[in-house]
Formats: structure tokens, sequence, C-alpha cells
């Protein structure tokens, strides 16, 4: 059952729920992190699908990005004032659980909606810490985020030491070449347990990159194993979906590699404006943009600097860029 329950909005937050659903996926496994657009199973009670999720949780992330109050109106009228509405139930079992902490998640510069204007069931929503997920500091937010899941998860579960645990992964990739060949049906289930000591372990060091690239690694090797086992291997469907996981992995672990380097670059850059240098700022902020071209802090920076190159600016300006 899920570690985190996301609850959100599609209309409103889905590309920023998108964003944070990748990240928590890499660092908390797939397993341990519950939306209700993917995991609930066709043919079922959704509404009880929805509670048995939040009721196993060990936290829940309401995502509260800029339309969730008057972007899903619904015949006139806000639709969290309806009593049916799904999202409004959501928060409504989350606040009355008392097992999982509700943690509201602004996104897209919302802020938290004033306490007139929710339902008097939710209300309680306002007494919750929040925390802010800005477009141009989302990497060092979401970190931030996840340092507060880690210590909400360390009271609920136990962890084994890192560098046991690293240990433990590699003799685990050996133990499984050495299954392969022979038995590797063995293999597979070798390495779905080692997906499943990711997903309780992880959670406790979402900043550890050893285990992102081992989660990678035990997707493709189950996609190995389906394809050399003489019963699954004609099940290309199987092999195909655990190769499409390991690269989303893989993806995710690059995006993140090359959002950082970004930063860094940004940095040089944001340091040479405050020198005076504004060409070589230009050069360095130009730079993070080819590695992130929708880097929304070097996108502001690049402005600010030709601006001031425009004006003829050679020295110090008021108008620094911010970063």
């Amino acid at each position: 059952m899920p570690g985190v329950f996301l609850s959100y909005r599609r209309r409103d937050s889905g590309p920023w729920m998108d964003r944070l659903q990748e990240r928590l996926e890499l660092r908390f496994g797939e397993d341990l992190v519950f939306r209700d657009l993917d995991d609930l199973r066709v043919g079922g009670d959704f509404l009880s699908q929805i509670r048995a999720g939040i009721r196993s949780a060990d936290a829940v992330l309401i995502l509260i990005g800029p339309r969730w109050l008057d972007g899903g109106r619904h015949g006139g009228r806000a639709r969290l004032h309806r009593r049916g509405d799904v999202l409004r139930r959501e928060i409504e079992w989350a606040l009355t659980s008392r097992k999982a902490p509700v943690i509201p998640v602004l996104v897209g510069g919302a802020s938290m909606p004033d306490q007139e204007a929710l339902p008097a069931s939710i209300q309680g929503l306002r007494a919750q810490q929040a925390r802010s997920l800005g477009d141009a500091s989302w990497d060092a937010d979401c970190s931030a985020l996840f340092e507060g899941l880690r210590r909400v998860l360390r009271r609920v579960r136990r962890p084994e030491p890192l560098e046991g645990l690293h240990r433990k992964l590699v003799e685990r990739e050996e133990r499984y070449f050495a299954l392969l060949p022979a038995d590797p049906a063995r293999a597979r289930e070798l390495a779905q347990a080692t997906l499943r000591l990711l997903d309780r372990q992880s959670p406790f060091y979402p900043h550890d990159s050893f285990l992102q690239v081992c989660r990678g690694y035990a997707h493709k090797n189950i996609a190995m194993a389906l394809r050399d086992d003489p019963r699954t291997r004609r099940k290309s469907r199987t092999v195909h979906d655990a190769l499409n996981r390991s690269e989303a992995v893989f993806s995710s672990i690059r995006r993140e590699a090359a959002e950082r380097l970004a930063e860094g670059l940004n940095g040089f850059g944001s340091v040479a404006a405050v020198r005076g240098d504004l060409r070589a700022a230009l050069e360095w902020i130009d730079q993070a943009l080819a590695l992130v071209p929708d880097y929304p802090a070097a996108l502001s920076d690049r402005e600010q600097v030709m601006a001031a190159l425009r004006a003829g600016r050679s020295g110090r300006s008021r108008r620094q860029p911010v970063r």
C-alpha cells in the first residue's frame, strides 16, 4: 500500500503533479506512491479504493494550484462546495484519518486559500504546514519536501544503514547475473525483491544517487530475465513494459542531472553579472539554457542581462539578476 498518497485536481495542477510524481517514484518507488489517475483498479469501487489508499498512507500530499478554488466550477459553483466532489472527500478522509500527516503543496505560484473559501469540513487544511514548489526553485523545493517526508517515514519504518544497503545491492546484482543463465525465473524474482527493498529503503535516503541508479537497473534486469525465460520469452509486452520503466528512471536521473548543472552554470552567470561582466554572464546563462531551455531562473536572468546590455550598462546595475 502507498507510503505517499497524492491528491489533486487534474485541471488545476496536472502538469505539476506529473513532475512531482516522477521525482517521488524515483526516490520512493512506484509501489509507494498512489495517484488515483493511475492506480485505481478498473471496474472497482474507486471511492473505496481511494479511501483505503488514504487510510494506509504514511503521508498525504494535497496539491493546490492557481485554479484549485475557481478552476473547477460546476454549474457556476465551485466543485469543492459540492458534498460529492471527490477531491473534497479525499481531503475530508485525510484530515480525519489521524494516521498520516496532511501536507498542502502549493504549485504554480498558488497560496493557501482563505478559510472562508473552504467548506467547513475541510477548513482544517489551513492548520497544516504547507510546502511551496516554485517553478524557478523546483529542485531545491522538492529536496526540502522529500527531507520532510523522510522524517515522517522514519517514524513508521526502520531504515537500514546506508553502507550496508549499498553492499547488499551490489551482492544482489552479482547473484542476479550468476542466476540468469541457468535460472532466469529465480533471477527475475531476485530483481523484483531488489525493487521491493528499494521501495522500503529509498525514502530514507532520497538524494542517494546509487539507490536511484539501482532502481533503473532492477527494472532492466527484470526485462532481461523475462526475455531469457522460455516461459515468458514470447510475452514481449511484459519485456517492453519493464524496459520502459527502466528507461523512465534513467531519463529522470539524466533530467535532474541536467537541471543541477544548469543551476550551477546559471549561478556562474549571476556572479559574473554582479561583477559587471555582463557578456560573460550571458555566456554562462546561455549554457544553462542549452541544457534546460525552459529553466525559469535562467530565462529571467537572461532577460535582465539583455536589458542591461541594451541600456549600455557596463558596471553594476541596481537591477541585477536574481540568481
